[in-house]
């Protein structure tokens, strides 16, 4: 057994366009509390249902919002894209 160290809570809320780009190509846009993040896949390792095993997370709306921008062509800004 272990000690236990106490609880941490957070929320997790996730986002996607209405088209669900970013699930199809396996990429993760997720706002932890107040801080958002997002979870791109770094190479070919996938599972035997095809779904990615490696990720580079990227934190803070500025780069969330540039990473986004360079991927698909929109940012955190653009509400009509994201919901």
């Amino acid at each position: 057994g272990g000690e236990s160290l106490g609880q941490i809570r957070f929320t997790d809320t996730y986002y996607d366009t209405i088209d669900c780009l970013l699930a199809s190509k396996d990429e993760w846009l997720r706002q932890r509390d107040d801080a958002w993040e997002l979870k791109i896949p770094t190479g070919e390792e996938s599972r035997s249902g095809g779904e990615r095993t490696s990720f580079r997370e990227i934190e803070g709306g500025h780069q969330v919002g540039l990473e986004l921008r360079r991927r698909h062509g929109f940012d955190l800004k653009e509400n009509e894209q994201i919901g």
